[in-house]
């Protein structure tokens, strides 16, 4: 044989080897199916949504709060779940391709082994990635490193166990299924075959409709175990209808299969609240997109070519009859009625509560009342007290975490008088969160209900996990079983991701922020602790709802003056008086929490009883860092402020560095071309809150005649090393949060509260 024969019989069969070829037919007919890997592979390698720390949720799974073999056992499970599931809505779309499989013992395994191309790549850079991370970023050594992957092996081989039991005691192959020994003469054996075919049962094909012949796929050689090589077997000399009904048949059972997983998993959902369920994030996910695989293998088995026609009629009617009433599974805020007539959100009603004169006049006298406490327990003799407004960013679970340590921080080197001496918090998402629980762990301290609040354990407290409840809700039950509901404040709502976060809050906060909105009214005006005032913006028009116990109508003033004549917009909606009727006091203020920090998708938007409904997203869309607020404040008691205080102290605790990297677009590809015009203006949408704010604190010195020091604390110094927009936190970024206290400009930034306020 000369060597170029050589050749070519070594690339045909290359080019005919089961594995390639099913490689090959995968991106040639299930390019759906594909799309689910690209995610994983994304995920995994930390190219897709890594910024939201996406890639954590896998390379780093919790499982109740512990990453160890048990949460990558878990995930596991789930990733052969996801596997097995792949696996079967290839045999089911592509097995009929390859008749030589009818005549194997085992055929599905056999297939699988051959389809392994894709899952067994995926498994080995997972294993590789992870151990990176868990080095890199858990700061595991190499025998805990080999315990998770154990634990990620071990989930994902018992999951393919269990499934190919059910599949070795159901699929048969070409003489199993009709009972007939293969004899040396393919005639009498066909002759048999088809004798026995007339006496087949009616009921093994009653899930699915038979599949048609499909155009053969040549076939040479074959995996029959791992390593094991084999000559693919010549089926043309058998009935057609023959090697069709043995798809048929492995066809049924798969959709039985896939039909016991989906019931497994709709089980799974009933019991989310225990939690002993509350499966890590990555497991949840991986989950979802199981779901996704088994509607389209089902689908894509019925309808076959008219698959792609349907699946787009589903989705649009699916979009268009989501509107009605029946399928709104619209989130609600607890605690409110959205049984009683609904709030009026229309120009006049807006006019009517903002501009209000009498309003504005009597709630600028209530908070008069609340300033002449705060001025009379920090009365300092003949020196007057610096007041201090606290201003936090938004930026999921670090934000909450840096802010509550900053804090702790700061109150107690001054020995307690930061919280003293400070009037009013502001800001959004996890930042007021974070400052949220601080505040009320110095309410408890005054009360004697607590001691030591500036332990390391409340910062523990907040760095817990709150994304793994959010991503199974998300996966399991909000897609499926929304019907489910439970009780708050006297009323009913429906289970859904909402209430997953507000619980585990609770829990991580061991439930001091259980709380009415109206229990914080009675301290807040006594002056026992700073007002708060959450921001969250209105998806409807753009406008923000302040959310407070107190009357704050001098928040939402701007109407026309003597000077000034125009038709001013009204930005700010007064939560309380507008939604008085609706029980606004009874907010839950883990709810008023949530709605400050709704990243779209992540967490659903909350929609509150009015006509039109008002749904209200992240308060950082608008007012990322609270200043707007904070200024508006300072407007409405300039004179108060300027005669009995020595100036203000504004503390803005950023996740961010107050400066903006500049962007090299000078070489850009095509589809930056498209994206970059918008892109880049999201991207730097909080830069542009930084420009603006500045412009406020630069314009102040015209109507304030008094000193403003503004302090800033930033958690991420450098661009080259990101903290993840994320409700989860991995150890490495648990210990840099709290090691960024130590830098040099946040070192500053404590003497220089300390110095004011020792220097009043």
């Amino acid at each position: 044989m000369t060597p170029s024969v050589s050749r070519k019989e070594r690339l045909k069969r290359f080019i005919f080897f089961f594995p390639f070829r099913l490689f090959v037919i995968q991106f040639k007919k299930n390019l759906v199916l594909l799309l689910t890997w690209v995610l994983l592979f994304g995920f995994i390698t930390e190219s897709l949504a890594a910024k939201y720390g996406i890639p954590y949720l896998f390379l780093s799974p919790e499982y109740h709060g512990e990453v160890g073999f048990l949460s990558f056992f878990i995930v596991g499970m789930c990733l052969g779940a996801f596997i097995m599931t792949f696996n079967i809505g290839s045999y089911v779309t592509n097995g009929s391709r390859f008749p030589f499989l009818a005549t194997l013992n085992r055929p599905f395994l056999k297939f699988s082994i051959n389809n392994l191309i894709i899952p067994g790549t995926f498994i080995v850079v997972y294993v590789i990635s992870l151990s990176i991370f868990q080095h890199d970023h858990e700061y595991k050594d190499f025998g805990e490193i080999c315990l998770d992957i154990l634990g990620l092996i071990s989930g994902i081989f018992l999951f393919m166990s269990f499934t190919y039991i059910y599949f070795f005691s159901t699929n048969k192959n070409l003489f199993k299924l009709f009972n007939v020994k293969r004899s040396t003469d393919p005639t009498e054996t066909n002759a048999k075959l088809k004798s026995q075919q007339q006496k087949q049962r009616w009921w093994l094909t009653w899930i699915l409709p038979p599949i048609k012949s499909e155009r053969e796929s040549r076939v040479l050689t074959y995996l029959n175990g791992p390593f094991k090589l084999r000559l693919a077997r010549v089926s043309h000399h058998y009935d057609s209808s023959l090697i069709i009904q043995v798809f048929n048949q492995n066809q049924n059972n798969a959709a039985r299969f896939h039909l016991l997983l989906f019931a497994g998993l709709l089980l799974l959902g009933f019991f989310k609240d225990m939690e002993i369920f509350e499966i890590p994030a990555g497991g949840s996910l991986i989950l979802f997109l199981t779901l996704i695989l088994m509607i389209i293998s089902l689908l894509h088995t019925w309808l076959r070519g008219w698959f792609m026609a349907v699946f787009l009629t589903i989705i649009i009617a699916g979009n268009y009859y989501s509107q009605f009433e029946f399928f709104d599974f619209s989130n609600k805020a607890y605690g409110m009625n959205y049984e009683i007539n609904k709030a009026k959100y229309n120009h006049e009603a807006m006019q009517m509560h903002a501009n209000n004169l009498d309003n504005f006049i009597n709630d600028r006298a209530h908070t008069q009342k609340i300033l002449r406490k705060w001025r009379a327990k920090n009365y300092m003799g003949d020196a007057k007290p610096k007041m201090i407004f606290i201003n936090c960013s938004g930026g999921g679970l670090k934000s909450a975490v840096w802010t509550l340590a900053v804090l702790q921080h700061a109150d107690g080197i001054t020995s307690g008088r930061l919280m003293e001496q400070t009037q009013l918090i502001t800001g959004s998402s996890g930042g007021l969160i974070g400052a949220s629980y601080f505040r009320e762990l110095y309410l408890r301290a005054n009360m004697g209900e607590t001691k030591q609040i500036h332990r390391i354990r409340y910062v523990d407290n907040m760095s817990k996990d709150l994304l793994n409840p959010i991503a199974f809700s998300l996966s399991i039950n909000d897609f499926l079983l929304r019907f489910t509901t439970f009780k708050d404040g006297g009323y009913t709502y429906a289970n859904d991701r909402g209430i997953a976060f507000e619980r585990q809050l609770d829990k991580n906060t061991e439930g001091i922020l259980n709380k009415r909105l109206i229990d914080y009214k009675m301290p807040e005006n006594a002056s026992f602790i700073p007002m708060l005032i959450l921001s969250p913006s209105i998806v409807n028009d753009g406008r923000r709802l302040l959310i407070s116990p107190q009357p704050i109508s001098y928040l939402t003033q701007n109407r026309s003056t003597e000077k000034i004549k125009g038709n001013p917009l009204i930005e700010e909606i007064e939560f309380m008086r507008f939604f008085y009727h609706q029980d606004g006091d009874n907010l839950s203020f883990l709810s008023a929490l949530r709605m400050s920090s709704t990243f779209p998708y992540i967490m659903p938007l909350v929609s509150l009883p009015s006509t039109p409904v008002i749904e209200v997203m992240d308060a950082g869309a608008r007012d990322n860092y609270g200043l707007k607020t904070t200024m508006k404040f300072i407007y409405t008691f300039a004179r108060w402020l300027e005669q009995n205080t020595s100036g203000l102290i504004i503390i803005q605790i950023r996740d961010r560095p107050k400066r903006s990297k500049i962007k090299d677009t000078s070489r850009r590809t095509i589809w930056q071309n498209i994206s970059t015009p918008v892109g880049n203006f999201y991207q730097n949408l909080f830069n542009i809150q930084d420009y603006n704010n500045d412009q406020l604190l630069y314009y102040a010195n015209q109507w304030y005649n008094g000193s403003i020091e503004v302090i800033d604390f930033e958690l991420k110094l450098y661009y080259d090393d990101k903290i993840s927009l994320s409700w989860h936190l991995t150890n490495k970024e648990k210990e840099r949060i709290k090691g960024a206290l130590l830098d040099t400009k946040n070192q500053d930034g404590l003497r220089r509260i300390s110095v004011l306020l020792n220097n009043q």
